[in-house]
């Protein structure tokens, strides 16, 4: 039987080619994922995210039907774009729309992950331009996340255009 030993649902933008095949090499033997898509205009803008969300009701109850023991939201930009109250936001969103099945956003697991391996003041390097890393509150202005602080950095150069940097 597939997913014997659990399955996972997951939400993804229809774009994203990387998650499966990425779980697949670290999930247990035994446990499946199983995935929807969540259509949104490819481009990773606040209006973009606002409407994938849009999407995301539909894509969560579609998973609740295989009783997945979690659904993941696994959009790292779209759970972080609007900083804690917008993950917060979602994970409310999510948690409606599940059917009572446990819910994350790729936000909420990294925080629950560092939090289990007690890690205060991870290192953070994103693929993000600079404008969308600091949009999401993740490097500068809000320095704490649900609990954990990001690090200041030795490289002020590097850090001031991080933390500076507006859309080309």
């Amino acid at each position: 039987m597939y997913g014997k030993a659990g399955r996972i649902g997951l939400a993804v933008l229809d774009i994203d080619l990387c998650i499966e095949p990425d779980l697949r090499r670290v999930l247990p033997e035994g446990v499946e994922i199983h995935n929807t898509r969540v259509m949104y205009p490819h481009e990773v803008t606040v209006e973009a995210m606002a409407q994938a969300r849009r999407g995301l009701d539909l894509a969560v109850r579609s998973l609740a039907a295989v009783q997945p023991r979690a659904i993941v939201w696994s959009c790292t930009s779209g759970s972080f774009y609007n900083g804690v109250v917008g993950n917060e936001d979602l994970l409310a969103q999510l948690a409606r729309a599940s059917a009572g099945i446990p819910v994350a956003t790729a936000s909420s697991a990294l925080v629950a992950s560092l939090r289990a391996l007690h890690i205060k003041r991870p290192a953070v390097c994103a693929k993000y331009q600079a404008y969308q890393a600091t949009k999401g509150r993740l490097v500068s202005g809000q320095r704490r996340y649900y609990g954990v602080a990001a690090p200041k950095s030795k490289n002020r150069r590097l850090h001031r255009s991080v933390t500076t940097s507006s859309p080309a």
